[in-house]
């Protein structure tokens, strides 16, 4: 192995390192979050090195983020989770995704709830087949808000606010079932409940 370059940055801590392919050119790309300060939320970067040393080609302010491929272009968009202006306001996400003149910044999307709240992110599908990503967050102590992100018709949206209340809640129950521990063992054959 032999030392390629060093990407000097500040922080106080990498929070998560990945390698992608976000521009479908040769090679991956590198996405660096990373710990700022107690005051400052996380910093995200976007390394590429097509052109055999590195090269920044994005930065942003987050406090969550996740690679994905929403459209299955086979490129990875990056969703970053961001705290909303005050306190009080529910946080927002934003997809940037490789564009034409580089990386392009979707609208911001509204959670349910505060950015802060957020327990777990992660990618699925929706019952149509098509990609999502599911943001959970607590409300409280005993209720979990499930918001779900997906592209429709190119638009970046959260489709757990627009969708009728028979389907959210539909999508909420089918990702929380609970088994007893009976039922685990084989002593009893009721179904499992479905808690929305």
């Amino acid at each position: 192995f032999a030392l390629l370059s060093v990407i000097e940055s500040h922080g106080s801590a990498f929070e998560q390192v990945e390698y992608v392919d976000i521009d479908d050119e040769p090679g991956l790309e590198m996405v660096v979050g990373r710990l700022v300060s107690d005051q400052v939320r996380r910093s995200l970067s976007v390394y590429t090195f097509s052109g055999g040393t590195p090269e920044q080609t994005m930065t942003a302010n987050y406090l969550k983020f996740l690679t994905c491929d929403l459209d299955e272009n086979g490129k990875t968009e990056l969703m970053l989770i961001k705290p909303g202006d005050t306190d009080a306001d529910r946080g927002v996400a934003v997809l940037y995704a490789m564009g034409e003149s580089g990386m392009e910044r979707s609208r911001e999307v509204t959670l349910s709830s505060s950015a802060d709240s957020v327990k777990r992110i992660m990618t699925s599908r929706l019952q149509s087949g098509e990609s999502a990503v599911y943001v959970a967050s607590s409300a409280d102590e005993n209720t979990v808000i499930t918001d779900i992100f997906t592209l429709r018709d190119g638009d970046f949206s959260n489709i757990s606010v627009i969708l009728p209340a028979a389907q959210v809640l539909f999508a909420f129950s089918m990702r929380t079932v609970y088994f007893s521990p009976a039922m685990a063992l084989g002593r009893n054959t009721a179904q499992p409940s479905i808690w929305a």
